[in-house]
């Protein structure tokens, strides 16, 4: 990424700072402009989780403490293998 700019920078650019330099480098620079709406994603995200939006339906929600999920997979995994040896 040499010659490219500091995430900075490009934050800076993003918000109607910065220099005129690097505002040059960026409406030249497709990586910069990439990272730039990249940036620009992962702030919006960042937003909508402080802001409590709940996440997408597709993402299952976390049931149990990692105690309990370690229990049940433990005494399924003795159940199991108690059958196959007495088998």
């Amino acid at each position: 990424m040499t010659g490219c700019l500091p995430d900075r920078d490009l934050w800076d650019l993003s918000e109607g700072d910065g220099a005129d330099g690097d505002r040059e480098h960026l409406a030249g620079c497709r990586l910069c402009q990439w990272r730039t709406r990249r940036l620009a994603h992962d702030v919006k995200v960042i937003g909508a989780v402080l802001h409590g939006v709940p996440p997408p339906a597709s993402v299952p929600a976390y049931t149990g403490t990692p105690a309990s999920t370690a229990r049940r997979t433990t005494s399924s995994a003795v159940a199991y293998s108690s059958r196959m040896c007495a088998a």
